[in-house]
């Protein structure tokens, strides 16, 4: 019949059985049957050990049998195959979840929710419901942490169709609406019935005057019946009239109402259909326990920008900034109390002191050429300082100044084709056709597009704990953790008992392309584009003040510091409301700054110093007897007065022509060598220290020679 370990002994009966297994869920028992493929089990009782149940299909099933030990094996067996059958089914779980945390992008925001539960052994499919329809599907990534032994079987997305829209303030609204609407409908319907009754009594007022007409030659009517039938006429016209006119101003008002609703309900990013999407994951648990998930995902429609407000303490000579951030989202999902970290965009807002930039005269009609021009965001036309410029086929470019302007020059005659690009924005072809000593005025616009979250991140983080302060650190470790998709096992979580300092700064993470900030406040921000602002930092600086000018630019006297940035937060291009001793003056913009860098921080334009710059004299004559040239003598003057009641330092800065030809000759007669040395770029830089009330002048007088038959570009 077979060998021993093929029986169950009960009470000293042996007793053969054979399984056969049609289904995974469920196991069909006959006795007395041979075994020849075999599963290894747990032992039936306590004396005896079963090794294996074992699957026969070939034999024949036997009778069977109806004594009182079969039926008490019958029920032993039944009980395995319970067993067995719950190891093969999959139990449907839904979990609730929660956002805790957000990474905004420059225009999509990684979104990490929480979810978590105790399991038994055995495979779940478990369900995350309510997520909105601009999820990224190829993002999602699930991290598990906890004391269960389990892992993750697969990970899905999945659209359910909904009985109504789950999003209560959609719902509130669209109910809103649909009432509004209803009244507007019962509104036309009154103005229908008013309309018909005014035509009904314009009706009865041309068959009056008929039948008076024929009573005439009959009767006389009296004044009394005239005066009836005008004033049944005139009091139902005049209701009628005045319920019209109410009917058409309550109308206006509903109108503007039902617009108003359905304008929020656009602005709300949730779907308006009864739509969702479910994160479905595939969890397989070898040991029962408590496990906590983290599911993310990449979501559209959530930007930030960085601005600050900066206080000139001239008194004090300090700077207090206060660094902020403007994030607003219309995910379709709104976010409660969760912890905020804000990756670089650098939307560059204009308004600084305009830059000079070198000033080349050469030959007109020669062998050269260049391009010059700006590159501006597409949406809000202002100019993106630090973009690139690449001449395609060539090791040439350049990159744009904070005014958004590049110049590309010594091209050779022909067309050319510039790549244009800029961090967060994307990059642009456009097409430049260069003539000899001619330069050409190319613009760009750059579209903004999300920013790369590929690469390596470094850390640095500043100590949440001081070292003198009595707040305790806890660590919690966990015996058994589960990771996927970029998840690390052995991670460890960290919890603050105590409270901190007086003012709680953002961490920074510090990237090759990119600096993130982690807002330590949690913050709110709903789903329906309204800005709310968050503090990053608040730092005070040491600045040295003075005033600076281009007078060839702009003659005004530019307010400014030069700040060393002593913190480290690395300062982004943002905009700058600009206070002086607690007096607003205007906007400005803070340039991108590192950590240890200075920079000069523009407070406004003080009309306490004024500037002129005048050519006195624009002088060309021509020279030489057989070889002739032509000589432009320039003559310039630039006043300075200072109308405040202090003594000021101004920098005055302007230039003088380089030349590219050896014809073209340049010579600077004043100031004097020994006076002041013009830089390589042709810059010259006047620091004059004035008294109250005191004016100072300075003279800038050169000349440009060349020859007669030669054609000179760019002069002045």
């Amino acid at each position: 019949m077979g060998d021993d370990s093929n029986e169950i002994q009960i009470d000293g009966e042996v007793m053969r059985l054979r399984f056969l297994a049609f289904h995974p869920s469920a196991v069909y028992i006959f006795p007395e049957f041979y075994f020849t493929s075999c599963l290894p089990i747990l032992s039936i009782n306590k004396s005896e050990h079963l090794d294996s149940i074992c699957y026969d299909t070939s034999e024949t099933i036997r009778e069977h049998h109806t004594s009182p030990d079969f039926m008490r094996i019958s029920l032993v067996v039944a009980l395995l195959a319970i067993l067995f059958s719950d190891a093969f089914a999959q139990t449907e779980k839904s979990l609730q979840s929660k956002i805790t945390s957000a990474t905004v992008f420059n225009d999509r925001a990684l979104v990490t929710r929480s979810a978590g539960g105790s399991f038994a052994v055995g495979k779940y499919n478990l369900r995350i419901a309510g997520l909105p329809l601009l999820l990224n599907d190829q993002s999602v990534r699930v991290l598990g942490k906890g004391m269960a032994h389990a892992k993750i079987l697969e990970v899905r997305v999945e659209i359910a169709q909904l009985d109504s829209v789950s999003d209560v303030g959609v719902k509130e609204l669209q109910n809103k609406l649909k009432q509004v609407q209803d009244e507007i409908r019962k509104n036309d319907d009154r103005r229908a019935v008013v309309s018909q009754q005014k035509d009904f009594l314009n009706r009865i007022s041309i068959a009056s005057s008929e039948n008076i007409s024929k009573d005439l030659r009959v009767q006389r009517p009296s004044v009394d019946d005239w005066q009836k039938v005008m004033s049944f006429l005139d009091a139902s016209f005049s209701r009628l009239s005045s319920e019209q006119r109410d009917l058409d101003a309550k109308r206006d008002e509903l109108r503007k109402k039902a617009d108003q609703i359905q304008f929020e309900l656009n602005n709300i990013g949730a779907p308006k259909q009864p739509r969702e999407k479910q994160v479905v994951i595939g969890l397989d648990v070898a040991k029962e326990g408590k496990l906590d998930l983290e599911v993310s995902y990449l979501i559209q429609n959530a930007s930030w920008q960085p601005m600050y407000d900066v206080r000139a303490l001239t008194s004090e000579k300090k700077i207090e900034l206060t660094y902020n951030a403007q994030v607003w989202q219309n995910t379709g999902e709104d976010w409660k109390d969760v912890m905020l970290t804000l990756s670089t965009a650098q939307p560059i807002i204009g308004g600084n002191q305009p830059t000079l930039a070198t000033w080349f005269i050469d030959v007109f009609g020669g062998t050269k050429g260049a391009i010059q021009g700006f590159v501006r965001d597409i949406a809000s036309g202002e100019p993106l300082g630090g973009a690139n410029i690449v001449v395609e086929g060539k090791n040439v470019g350049a990159t744009t100044d904070p005014n958004g302007l590049f110049v590309i020059q010594d091209l050779d005659p022909g067309d050319y084709s510039l790549r244009v690009s800029f961090i967060g924005y994307q990059s642009k072809t456009v097409r430049a056709q260069v003539a000899a000593y001619r330069t050409s005025r190319v613009d760009a616009v750059l579209d903004a597009v999300s920013v790369d979250m590929q690469g390596i991140t470094v850390t640095g983080e500043r100590p949440l704990v001081e070292k003198r302060a009595t707040n305790a650190a806890r660590v919690e470790s966990q015996d058994a953790q589960i990771a996927v998709r970029g998840g690390r096992s052995g991670e460890v979580g960290y919890f603050m008992d105590g409270a901190s300092a007086r003012f709680e700064t953002a961490r920074v993470q510090s990237g090759t392309t990119s600096t993130a900030f982690e807002i330590v406040a949690k913050a709110t921000v709903p789903s329906n584009n309204t800005k709310r602002k968050v503090t990053i930092t608040v730092a005070s600086l040491s600045g040295d003040f003075r005033y600076s000018s281009v007078p060839k630019l702009e003659p005004r006297a530019f307010f400014k510091t030069n700040v060393k940035n002593s913190t480290e937060f690395p300062f982004l291009d943002g905009s700058m409301s600009v206070f002086v001793d607690n007096s607003y003056v205007g906007n400005s913009h803070m340039p991108t700054v590192m950590p240890n860098e200075m920079f000069d921080a523009f407070l406004g334009v003080d009309d306490g110093i004024k500037v002129e710059r005048k050519i006195l004299n624009k002088l060309t004559e021509t020279t030489g007897f057989f070889s002739k040239s032509k000589k432009t003598t320039y003559d310039v003057v630039i006043k300075v007065e200072n109308l405040k009641k202090t003594a000021e330092t101004i920098t005055i800065q302007d230039n003088v022509p380089i030349s590219r030809h050896e014809k073209i000759k340049v010579e600077i007669e004043s100031p004097k060598p020994s006076e002041l040395q013009p830089t390589a770029d042709g810059f010259l830089v006047w620091n004059l220290e004035l008294k109250p009330g005191e004016k100072k002048e300075v003279r800038l007088k050169f000349s440009v020679e060349y020859p007669t038959d030669m054609t000179v570009s760019a002069l002045e």
